[in-house]
């Protein structure tokens, strides 16, 4: 029993570290991803990127699951399945856009004899945001 006792207490003193999930996210041209939010879908929590793109998940999370990357600017990529991971290395994470968006909003003149409204103008999601 005493021997037991002492067991649970060297335990609870020297804890087994718990894994980390390491990853490097960079987009279709290979370069990093800085100061990006990432999320594993279903799970709490968020890391950030640094300046080589790399960020940590602890504790790892059991695969397979799915990777969110918000850029700096909002962006919202498409999901990526990380199907396993690597023991020892980082996951390489390859995001691309999500959409691409625009809105177009046009308008024509109530009358024949009155002049026209304003003409057309394109604005992508961001510069309506923005705005």
């Amino acid at each position: 029993m005493r021997t037991l006792v002492l067991i649970v207490l060297a335990g609870l003193a020297f804890p087994l570290p718990a894994f980390a999930f390491k990853g490097r996210v960079v987009d279709q041209n290979g370069q990093p991803v800085t100061s990006a939010t990432v999320s594993v879908l279903g799970r709490t929590g968020e890391a950030i990127t640094d300046q080589n793109g790399r960020f940590e998940w602890r504790p790892d999370p059991p695969p397979p699951f799915e990777i969110l990357v918000i850029d700096a600017s909002g962006n919202y990529s498409k999901p990526v399945l990380v199907s396993e991971l690597a023991a020892g290395g980082e996951v390489l994470i390859t995001v691309t856009a999500l959409v691409n968006e625009s809105v177009t909003v046009s308008g024509s003149a109530p009358s024949i004899e009155s002049t026209p409204g304003s003409g057309t103008t394109s604005l992508s999601g961001r510069d309506v945001a923005v705005r």
